[in-house]
């Protein structure tokens, strides 16, 4: 992951460090943590979603009409 200049990035969905790991989102909602949805852009390091966080993004919805699925793959 050192290769490239400038480290490698991901957008992770889900707001880390609270929401690590796979389906993030789903997490988020399913705890009722309607703050915490959302995506972050990270450096990868060795750890699982560890590096350093650039920024947060996240978007309107609608936890009644819209599955967890929907919510999750518009947020990244």
């Amino acid at each position: 992951f050192a290769l490239p200049s400038r480290g490698t990035f991901v957008l992770h969905p889900g707001i880390c460090p609270e929401y690590r790991n796979a389906h993030g989102c789903f997490w988020a909602l399913a705890n009722d943590d309607l703050q915490k949805v959302g995506a972050t852009l990270l450096q990868v390091d060795e750890g699982v979603d560890t590096g350093p966080v650039y920024r947060y993004f996240s978007y309107p919805y609608d936890e009644v009409s819209e599955s967890p699925f929907v919510i999750e793959s518009r947020v990244v």
